[in-house]
């Protein structure tokens, strides 16, 4: 009777450590579950913070694009003719040859 009393102790014993070990297996997969979603919202934090700056970027673009679009083409910043007092934009004349060909 009492070798039945102390193979039950032991089992019992055995089995309370194999259910400690089970618990701390899964509180190790909680916390890195926890770490991992936590990793998840930053990512969508950064996710979402690119693309309202992508999408600021592209309207910035297209504002400058409609603009450019509006100039009329007689507008000094577009015209092709200089004045007599301005330099040339570059020298007349052939350019000169590089590496001493």
């Amino acid at each position: 009777m009492l070798l039945t009393v102390v193979s039950d102790y032991d089992r019992l014993n055995d089995r309370v450590d194999a259910v400690e070990q089970e618990n701390e297996r899964l509180r190790g997969l909680v916390y890195e579950n926890e770490q991992l979603r936590h990793r998840l919202e930053a990512a969508e934090r950064e996710r979402d913070r690119l693309l309202d700056e992508m999408a600021r970027r592209m309207d910035e673009l297209e504002r400058g694009q409609r603009e450019r679009r509006k100039l009329p083409t007689g507008s000094p910043s577009s015209s092709t003719t200089s004045c007599s007092d301005c330099a040339p934009s570059r020298p007349e004349g052939p350019r000169p040859r590089r590496g001493g060909r």
